[in-house]
């Protein structure tokens, strides 16, 4: 259950925060980060003193660069 939602504005963009109660009476926060045009930049799952890493924009985009060029190899590789 969502308890409390804040907007931060930053140099960067935009910082939203999610806080809620989970089922099991934890409280949990979901810091979401947004660039200038409004993109997630990342999304991190706070509990207690841990934080959890949920999305990252760059590992995507680093993920999907080597999963492109690596399809080009393979084209290249078996259209010889």
């Amino acid at each position: 259950m969502y308890t409390s939602i804040h907007f931060y504005k930053t140099a960067n963009g935009i910082i939203s925060e999610v806080n809620a109660t989970l089922k099991n009476g934890e409280k949990v926060t979901y810091s979401y980060s947004f660039d200038k045009n409004e993109k997630l930049q990342s999304l991190i799952k706070k509990l207690d003193t841990s934080f959890e890493p949920l999305f990252d924009r760059n590992d995507s985009l680093v993920k999907n660069l080597k999963k492109t060029k690596l399809k080009k190899i393979r084209r290249r590789t078996f259209n010889l």
